[in-house]
């Protein structure tokens, strides 16, 4: 073998090595038990009876009220409609990984009836997460960019901010042979942005948690932070209503992410519900997902 042929493959193993270890060292390092929200953190964050009379909708029709529609179920693809129009929810369905943004997924059915979100997914892809997910806004900062309704970006300063949504996990099956890649977690996203922050901050906020593990990490897309509800292992084709202080998770992140120069600049610029599974089948159902709002005297 010539010379340069062996030293172009010993700078080939070498970045390959690198590599690895840094996909390595993502698992590791921002792999960290969460079992589930803590009876403590739940007197916190739980809004007890709460009314929403007096408070404001950031998202359009949280009940998804007078709304139906049915796309199919689908293989091997990537989908992203707005089939209710410009001024209602969105669909996005797709797998992702570090290396390919746009990757087609297994199978999914995403659909709306009798004013409930059904969604359905099954991916097995390793190191590429599939999603399936309803959306409202965009983190990117340019509405123009999706067909689906974007409201106004909602600054969070001096508000009082409620997130309440109904979940029924339907479904949750795991490949149990390919761990430790698998995974599998139901959640809500809010997305923030400030004028003055390098990128975005997600919070995903799980209601099924197969792991029960977070990945609460900053990389080039935005600042991750997530928080497991409730495990939902329990709860199969129960419904659970959620009424959560969402100052109290932002604070939360903020001091994770050393954020605190941004809080008050903080805008609410989208809200998803989703399914994210990898070497993993879900469903799940969903009503009544609103973001409230409230001004506070300062």
């Amino acid at each position: 073998m010539a010379p340069w042929i062996r030293i172009a493959c010993l700078i080939l193993l070498i970045i390959l090595g690198l590599y690895g270890i840094n996909i390595l060292g993502f698992w590791i390092f921002n792999r960290v038990s969460h079992p589930e929200a803590t009876e403590k953190e739940r007197q916190e964050w739980q809004i007890n009876n709460f009314n929403p009379d007096g408070f404001l909708t950031w998202n359009t029709n949280p009940g998804f009220d007078n709304l139906n529609y049915d796309g199919g179920l689908k293989e091997k693809d990537i989908a992203a409609y707005a089939p209710l129009g410009q001024n209602s929810w969105g669909m996005y369905n797709f797998a992702w990984s570090f290396w390919e943004p746009q990757i087609p997924l297994d199978r999914f059915h995403a659909y709306i009836k009798n004013g409930q979100y059904h969604a359905y997914l099954k991916h097995g892809r390793g190191w590429s997460y599939g999603v399936t997910m309803i959306s409202q806004g965009t983190y990117s900062g340019n509405p123009s960019s999706k067909t689906w309704h974007c409201p106004k970006p909602l600054n969070i300063k001096n508000k009082k901010l409620i997130l309440s949504f109904d979940a029924r996990v339907d479904q949750a099956k795991v490949d149990i042979t390919k761990e430790p890649l698998s995974w599998l977690m139901m959640g809500v996203n809010v997305w923030y942005r400030s004028p003055h922050m390098p990128k975005p901050l997600v919070m995903d906020v799980m209601f099924y948690s197969y792991k029960g593990v977070v990945f609460t990490q900053e990389d080039e897309i935005a600042y991750h932070y997530q928080y497991v509800l409730n495990r939902g292992k329990n709860d199969i084709n129960k419904w659970q209503h959620y009424d959560m202080d969402l100052n109290w998770l932002i604070d939360r992140a903020v001091k994770r992410f050393k954020l605190k120069n941004y809080r008050d600049e903080l805008e609410i610029v989208q809200l998803d519900i989703l399914i994210e599974a990898v070497y993993a089948e879900g469903a799940f159902t969903s009503d009544n997902l609103g973001i409230y709002y409230q001004e506070i005297k300062p």
